[in-house]
């Protein structure tokens, strides 16, 4: 049957009923819609608290190198002969390549240990050098 051949209630419920499911239509587009959105915004959400966290993580790794070459520079400071002007590291851990002052635990060059430590020493006894 065509529409031309329908009275017009009939053809009053057709369009009530092509109304409705164009309706349910546009209300599942609408409901799709919104929890699209709400998966972008919960996106962005989670994207803005990576970029929080990464940016931390940053901070963090700098903190880390920034003392890792303060311990290094310790280290390094540590192993020169502090006797005055010379360059030499002393590698304390292997024997007979450093020696420790016994008055002030400073490293030394063996070239350089004696001296120092009779310095050391009148310095204690509060002698003029």
């Amino acid at each position: 049957m065509s529409e031309q051949e329908l009275s017009d209630v009939q053809r009053a419920d057709l369009y009530l009923s092509r109304a409705r499911r164009l309706q349910a239509v546009v209300d599942g587009l609408r409901r799709e819609s919104t929890r699209n959105l709400e998966t972008a915004e919960l996106a962005v959400g989670a994207g803005v608290a990576l970029e929080a966290a990464n940016a931390r993580l940053v901070l963090a790794l700098e903190e880390a190198q920034g003392l890792a070459k303060a311990r290094l520079e310790i280290i390094q400071d540590s192993r020169k002969c502090r006797a005055d002007g010379c360059k030499t590291m002393v590698v304390l851990h292997i024997p007979g390549r450093g020696v420790r002052c016994f008055y002030c635990n400073c490293s030394l060059c063996p070239e350089h240990a004696e001296a120092h430590f009779h310095e050391c020493h009148r310095a204690i006894l509060g002698e003029t050098v």
